[in-house]
């Protein structure tokens, strides 16, 4: 795991104390997987879409607005900011509303992605490559209780 300096500047105002974040980084060449073990066992309870606005995001004097996903769990929230997919081995789903209901059995990033998987095979993956950002993070997780995940 890695400390990404932009965050901190990012979250500066913050009282870290009361709810620390863990920061989730590009693997180490000799690693392949990080678990994602906060979200295991979650029930996908809604999906909506999500925004979320930066300030002075790259040293820049205009904010980033970026458009996203939002995963609503049965144990805390998933957004996602970079390019993403659904994948299934069958034509079924066909959308992540569909997923509502659905639990999840294994997740985890890698330098190329953070796949979440489903009782019934489907996954989400969501690219981590550094071409695809469209903000300062791929994705969050802020958990009902704990700390808050940043995927980037």
């Amino acid at each position: 795991m890695t400390y990404n300096k932009d965050i901190k500047s990012r979250l500066a105002g913050l009282d870290l104390r009361c709810a620390p974040a863990l920061y989730v980084g590009r693997c180490a060449k000799n690693e392949t997987m990080t678990p994602f073990n906060e979200i295991e066992d979650a029930v996908l309870e809604g999906v909506s879409r999500s925004e979320a606005t930066y300030v002075n995001a790259g040293g820049s004097s205009e904010s980033l607005t970026v458009h996203g996903c939002a995963l609503y769990f049965s144990l805390g929230e998933l957004v996602i900011e970079n390019p993403f997919k659904l994948v299934s081995e069958g034509v079924e789903p066909v959308e992540l509303k569909q997923l509502v209901g659905q639990k999840v059995v294994s997740a985890y990033s890698t330098v190329e992605e953070l796949r979440v998987v489903f009782e019934t095979g489907a996954y989400v993956s969501v690219s981590m490559k550094e071409s695809d950002f469209v903000g300062p993070e791929a994705a969050s997780y802020s958990p009902k209780v704990g700390s808050i995940i940043v995927f980037n």
